[in-house]
């Protein structure tokens, strides 16, 4: 049996390749920048948002749902 621990990976350094920056106002869905999207939507229900429509879920009609709680009363923003 082992009793040496296993050291803890270091945190990455500011500016590293740890993965792309996520933009200031991004959507929670594709993390792509919600900059110049004209219309956004956000749910009461669970707080998600702002998102892209196009992030949402399909819903009944034309109205779309919450891509996090699956509520049907998306807002436009």
């Amino acid at each position: 049996m082992y009793t040496q621990a296993i050291p803890a990976p270091a945190p990455a350094a500011p500016g590293s390749a740890a993965g792309p920056p996520v933009p200031a106002r991004a959507c929670p869905v594709c993390r792509q920048s919600l900059g110049g999207t004209p219309a956004l939507l956000r749910c009461p229900q669970c707080g998600c948002g702002p998102f892209h429509p196009a992030c949402a879920l399909p819903g009944r009609g034309s109205q779309p749902r919450c891509p996090r709680c699956g509520g049907q009363n998306c807002l436009l923003r």
